[in-house]
């Protein structure tokens, strides 16, 4: 089981009403993908699977540094989930 941070930014912690909290995935490893835990909170989290069909792109930081899909995490990280920006003029 790996247990991590995760940190809703912007729109995204509207739509799901949330901004943090600690999720737990089983698994036999002592590590998951950034790739396994956007899945895991897709079928977990209804609001976030709609979410992620309407934005382009989420950008992921795991302990402040940008991440991919394929980089891992590991017991303990913080997770940082952050929708594109945009700018209205």
């Amino acid at each position: 089981m790996v247990k991590v941070r995760v940190t809703y930014i912007g729109s995204l912690a509207d739509a799901l009403g949330l901004h943090s909290e600690v999720i737990e995935i089983s698994s036999d490893n002592t590590v998951i993908t950034v790739g396994e835990l956007i899945k895991f909170l897709s079928l977990t989290k209804p609001f976030f699977k709609t979410f992620m069909s309407s934005v382009p792109l989420i950008h992921v930081f795991i302990n402040d540094e940008e991440a991919s899909v394929s980089d891992t995490l590991k017991e303990g990280d913080k997770v940082t989930l952050m929708p594109p920006l945009y700018e209205g003029g």
